[in-house]
């Protein structure tokens, strides 16, 4: 997986010097608002499929961790089905005892652990992939960071997994708060609405060859204390304040809460469907909160954050019926 990832994303960077465009982005976008509705209803209506569609959702699970996962190193599309998963699974526990909902309880906590392990092994891998090891591993850190390597995690876990475990926490659940607190000393640089997502910064980019990147607080981090703004997670929030201000995130942040508690209210009592999708959305946001505005930073989910805003404004209503 390591190995994989390493090699794509060379591949990325050489196709971006020659073409903005490529037969991936196009499979990519056409994709992505189909993908992410199969996932949602699929989990959510997996007990009532006809077994035929039961073998075809179980495919495509496979499908998408063998393409992404395991071909491409990416941890998102194995993050995505754990998240979807989890949801429809939580909503079952409304429907059985005790018994059955302490068993799924379980499944949950036992999919996270793996999910976990599998995370810090693949941050491993790709360090491997690079003939890096835990011995040299400081050698290779900008110069505001470093590992501990006689912390108990590796004397406990080894080098390998220690390693794997440490690269995992730090690069993606906790690490980024130290860029949010640099961004925090820098001036406030309006962005048009456009800085808050790397693909519509890109987009702008292209159609009219202006850089609304170099204006967020990401870049200015970078060029004023040498953090890459791009290369590390720094939480979500210099993504967002970077067109609303660090001020205006509270306000920001009680409306979508308030969407939150409002879908999840209709996907319990009716079973709305489209309030699924905007409640597996919202989930996605809110648990990668840590590292990134996850649901514009690329082209995919860009496009299923509009679609999914768009019907639920329009549509949901329709299907508030008990």
């Amino acid at each position: 997986m390591g190995k994989n990832y390493t090699n794509y994303y060379e591949y990325y960077y050489e196709k971006k010097e020659t073409a903005q465009f490529s037969i991936e982005l196009l499979l990519l976008i056409t994709t992505a608002i189909p993908k992410f509705i199969s996932l949602c209803l699929g989990f959510f209506l997996f007990e009532s499929l006809r077994r035929k569609y039961k073998y075809y959702f179980i495919l495509f699970i496979i499908l998408i961790i063998l393409s992404q996962t395991v071909s491409g190193g990416n941890q998102k599309s194995l993050g995505d089905i754990f998240i979807i998963g989890s949801i429809a699974a939580t909503i079952r526990l409304y429907k059985i005892n005790a018994r059955k909902r302490r068993k799924i309880i379980s499944a949950i906590a036992t999919a996270f652990i793996i999910l976990f392990l599998i995370f810090s092994y693949s941050q491993y891998s790709r360090l491997d992939a690079r003939d890096i090891s835990a011995s040299d591993i400081n050698n290779y850190m900008a110069a505001y960071s470093s590992f501990n390597v006689d912390h108990p995690i590796f004397s406990l876990l080894g080098d390998k997994m220690g390693l794997g475990v440490s690269a995992f926490i730090t690069g993606y659940l906790s690490g980024g708060y130290y860029g949010l607190s640099q961004c925090l000393t820098l001036p406030f640089e309006w962005t048009y609405g456009i800085g808050n997502s790397v693909a519509l910064s890109s987009f702008t980019e292209l159609l009219f060859s202006t850089n609304i990147y170099e204006q967020t607080y990401l870049y200015r981090m970078e060029e004023t204390f040498g953090i890459p703004g791009k290369r590390a997670w720094h939480t979500i929030f210099p993504w967002l304040a970077s067109d609303v201000s660090f001020f205006g995130i509270p306000p920001l942040f009680v409306m979508i809460s308030y969407f939150y508690g409002k879908s999840w209210k209709e996907v319990i009592i009716y079973k709305n469907p489209i309030s699924l999708l905007l409640f597996s959305l919202l989930s996605i946001l809110f648990i990668f909160v840590v590292a990134n505005n996850q649901i514009l930073h690329g082209y995919d989910y860009l496009l299923i954050t509009f679609f999914v805003i768009t019907i639920y404004i329009f549509k949901h209503k329709k299907f508030n019926i008990k």
